[in-house]
């Protein structure tokens, strides 16, 4: 607590306490939705893009955690590393609709855009509960330099996508 206190004006503390409090009212959001093979460590470390012929073809790497979940939260993981600190909601907004409607392409199956939103916000809430901490008690022995910018940006994108009863 104390040392994410130090990284940013929001109350973290205060929004993870509410949000494990709430846990039964949002985790099942993530379960409701489609399932698929979820990188679960998805960030700028294990992911590159390679161009194959004409086309950019996105590698992942490190698989050594993946799992099955909610394919949303491979999106807002990395959304978490790679967004600038003034996103906006419009902005996030559009590339969820495009991660759905690629899901849904490839998948075969039919996705509810307002679903798929919620779920994301299901999946920031996790990511702050749940990630956010593990990253941060690796910190105490190993600086993990980007965490603080990490963890800004995941407030901010919670800010613009909360999970909250009527939300989730």
């Amino acid at each position: 607590a104390p040392m994410f206190g130090e990284w940013t004006a929001a109350p973290v503390t205060a929004i993870q306490h509410r949000l494990i409090h709430r846990m039964a009212e949002w985790s099942p959001v993530l379960s409701r939705g489609p399932q698929t093979l979820i990188h679960n460590d998805f960030n700028p470390r294990n992911v590159c893009l390679r161009r194959r012929q004409d086309r950019w073809a996105l590698c992942a790497f490190d698989w050594e955690l993946a799992t099955i979940g909610a394919p949303m939260r491979d999106l807002a993981e990395l959304l978490c590393f790679v967004s600038p600190a003034d996103v906006d909601g419009d902005e996030v907004r559009a590339l969820i609709g495009r991660h759905a409607g690629e899901f849904s392409a490839r998948a075969g199956v039919r996705v509810d855009r307002d679903t798929w939103e919620t779920a994301f916000a299901a999946s920031l809430a996790e990511l702050l509960v749940d990630r956010l901490p593990v990253y941060g008690m690796v910190h105490r022995v190993k600086p993990q330099p980007f965490l603080p910018r990490v963890l800004r940006r995941c407030l901010r994108l919670h800010a613009l996508f909360p999970c909250d009863a009527a939300a989730c």
